[in-house]
């Protein structure tokens, strides 16, 4: 809405990730969203995130899911850095990515999507 009044339009956010939800065990809730892929020269990438890496929170707030992480992503202004807590081999970081406009000319990430 803020967007909207400032601006007259509505400008969606990317990081350069694929994000796939995590497996939970028989019983069991993960939480959390996997990098599947970084799009490459990405601020992802250029941040340090990689295949694999489980994004636990994002700005203190913990994340739940691949569709939570990207709608907070999609709707965090652009040009803002997201604070992310990663997880990678057991061990955690934090880094900080700038969001990009989702308009802004992305390479291609190898395979199907």
């Amino acid at each position: 809405m803020d967007q909207l009044i400032a601006t007259g339009h509505v400008e969606r956010g990317r990081i350069g990730v694929v994000l796939e939800d995590l497996d939970a065990p028989a019983g069991g809730r993960l939480e959390g969203a996997r990098v599947k892929e970084v799009s490459p020269g990405s601020p992802a990438e250029r941040a340090g995130v990689r295949k694999g890496d489980i994004i636990l929170k994002a700005d203190d707030l913990p994340i739940r899911s691949a569709t939570q992480m990207r709608n907070l992503i999609g709707l965090t202004p652009v040009g803002q850095q997201v604070r992310l807590i990663i997880e990678r081999n057991h061990a955690q970081e934090a880094v900080g990515v700038e969001v990009v406009p989702l308009t802004e000319q992305k390479p291609k990430l190898r395979g199907p999507g």
